[in-house]
C-alpha cells in the first residue's frame, strides 16, 4: 500500500479489514503502519497487492 499523505493520530487508531483479492488473506489491522507492514510482507511472499477498508468501530 503506497500513500503520500501523513498519518494523523486519529487515523492511527482506526481499524481496517485488509484483504487480498488473489488469495484467502483476510486480516484486521489498526492504523496505516500496521497495514503497510502486512502489505509489504504479503507482497514480498506472494506478489499480490492488498486492499484495506476502514472497519466501523
Amino acid at each position: 500500500m503506497a500513500t503520500s499523505e501523513p498519518a494523523s493520530d486519529k487515523e492511527e487508531s482506526k481499524q481496517f479489514l485488509v484483504q487480498c483479492e488473489d488469495c484467502t488473506l483476510e486480516q484486521t489491522a489498526i492504523g496505516r503502519a500496521e497495514i503497510e507492514a502486512i502489505a509489504t510482507v504479503h507482497q514480498e511472499d506472494t506478489g499480490h497487492a492488498l486492499v484495506a477498508v476502514e472497519w466501523p468501530q
